[in-house]
């Protein structure tokens, strides 16, 4: 909770659009089932991710606590993408957030 906590705090001080919640890690990103994205989405699972599952299970295996921090760059259901820059753009400010709440930048 702290470290959620933290990184919220530095995301909303940055000025992110940032959004708490469930993620259902995948190594079958885009799946053949047209449905699949709809139901996911009446779960409540924000996001499809293909890393976070082996974050959560290292971190576990070495009793260590993990969080995961998205950057969306491709809307599945519209088929629309991040450009190349917006994706930097958006990997840059993730590091920078999470890095100034490890860290305690102020």
């Amino acid at each position: 909770p702290d470290m959620l906590r933290d990184v919220r705090l530095k995301a909303d001080q940055a000025g992110l659009n940032v959004r708490v919640g469930e993620v259902f890690a995948t190594d079958y990103f885009y799946h053949p089932d047209p449905q699949f994205i709809e139901r996911v989405s009446d779960m409540g699972i924000l996001a499809l991710d293909m890393e976070s599952a082996a974050l959560y299970a290292l971190a576990r295996q070495h009793r260590r606590k993990a969080l995961t921090m998205l950057s969306v760059t491709d809307l599945i259901p519209s088929g629309e993408q991040a450009s190349t820059e917006d994706r930097q753009n958006a990997f840059g400010a993730v590091i920078d957030v999470v890095l100034g709440a490890l860290l305690g930048d102020e």
